[in-house]
């Protein structure tokens, strides 16, 4: 349902943006000024600052909703729309001829603004490490997540060629002169496609943009944490960012942009390789049936209300797979298990640590003597997590290492066991 402002809101919004847009400046005939649309930010209180409306803002969004939207919609339609001049000198925004009558620009812009929420997907590489072993050519993995094979329906309805020269230049990472070319899906690879809602603009990073990429990061943390996926780390004098494409829905599939993930994450995503569980799948036929098993269980346990708690935990563990620094990885593993197992209204009482520590032992502990075990390893490892946190601990010790070995094996243990949980009750 669009977001539909009262009448009154909508007019005031319009009034003002016709006045701030006349501080708007051109660089290079091609790219909108962001701090000459600051101003833009006082209309934000024109806005509803509480209830359903403003949550929809957000989630469609951002926190700025009016700024990102404004800005994110002229930088891309004047990017799209206006040769790069490198030696232009800055102009007001009425200086291009679409843009002279400013009542009409505002008045449009809010008419968009208002229409919203529009649909998208976003559509990440995962690599080849287990295309051969997933049989469907489009798996369903939850509402909002699927996987694809670079043929059928990902090529025919999600075309990376918009036909718009502008759009075009840039999509596949040419820079200003297109140099990439045209691109297509790369056969052999498997695609993880994210749907989500609301609104995608350039230069600016909403919502449904950041909770893809959360939400593709949750997905690959559940898979290493299931073992149908792990990390073998190589080593690469540089990385190559992995891009991702951005499709909106109209009445077709029209390719909008795309965006690179960051280099840790580009790295990791490259270094994915199937998990054979230490060589005991030993065959193709045995390959296809764990990996086919182990998205199954992942489907029935993301398909569920009180996923969400899985999907933070999943993702905090990818991205404790991700670049150079063990300390940070360190705590974002003891983050993944706090999302799990933690409860404010219990460690308050008995303490976080102690909490976790127990759930942890009692969860995973299959016999009197490895809930031992798990309860004395677990202790030293919240130490080291307090060490890290309140003291700045600069580094780890190769025992420490040891250990952050041992929590990262914990928090797969309590994923996969909470996994299992949520599939027996679906």
């Amino acid at each position: 349902m669009p977001i539909n402002l009262h009448s009154g809101c909508k007019e005031r919004l319009k009034e003002q943006l016709s006045l701030v847009l006349a501080d708007a400046r051109l660089k290079n005939l091609s790219f909108v000024d962001r701090s000459s649309l600051y101003k833009v930010f006082d209309l934000e209180s024109i806005l509803p600052t509480t209830g359903n409306t403003r949550k929809e803002l957000e989630d469609y969004i951002s926190e700025s909703p009016f700024f990102d939207f404004v800005y994110g919609s002229l930088s891309k339609k004047i990017d799209e729309g206006v040769e790069y001049d490198s030696d232009h000198p800055d102009e007001p925004l009425t200086f291009l001829d679409d843009y002279k009558d400013l009542s009409l620009v505002a008045g449009n812009l809010v008419d968009e603004f208002d229409n919203l929420p529009w649909r998208y997907a976003f559509t990440f590489n995962l690599g080849s490490s287990i295309t051969e072993y997933v049989a469907q050519e489009i798996t369903e993995i939850a509402p909002d997540i699927r996987l694809l094979k670079a043929h059928g329906e990902l090529t025919e309805r999600f075309s990376l060629n918009s036909g718009v020269p502008g759009r075009d230049r840039y999509l596949h990472g040419g820079g200003l002169l297109g140099l990439a070319g045209p691109a297509e899906w790369k056969e052999g690879s498997l695609y993880v496609q994210i749907n989500a809602d609301g609104f995608v603009g350039k230069y600016v990073r909403t919502t449904p943009e950041n909770q893809s990429i959360d939400t593709f990061k949750s997905f690959l943390g559940l898979m290493l944490a299931m073992r149908a996926l792990r990390v073998s780390y190589s080593y690469s004098s540089s990385t190559i960012k992995s891009r991702f494409y951005i499709h909106k829905k109209t009445a077709e599939w029209g390719i909008e942009d795309s965006n690179e993930l960051d280099g840790g994450v580009s790295k990791t995503i490259s270094d994915l390789r199937l998990d054979d569980l230490d060589g005991s799948l030993d065959s193709d036929e045995k390959k296809r049936g764990f990996v086919s098993n182990r998205l199954k269980l992942i489907s029935k346990a993301l398909s569920k209300e009180e996923a969400e708690k899985l999907r933070l935990a999943g993702k905090w563990l990818f991205d404790s797979y991700c670049g150079n620094n063990e300390l940070l990885s360190f705590i974002q593993t003891t983050v993944s298990l706090e999302i799990l197992l933690g409860e404010k209204a219990v460690s308050d009482l008995m303490g976080l640590g102690e909490l976790l520590r127990n759930r942890c032992a009692y969860l995973i502990g299959n016999t009197h003597s490895q809930r031992e075990e798990i309860l004395n390893d677990f202790k030293k490892i919240y130490d080291i997590r307090s060490k890290i946190v309140h003291i700045g601990k600069s580094q780890l010790s190769r025992y420490e290492r040891e250990l952050f070995h041992k929590l990262q094996w914990m928090t797969n243990r309590v994923i996969q066991e909470e996994i299992e949980l949520i599939g027996k009750n679906a």
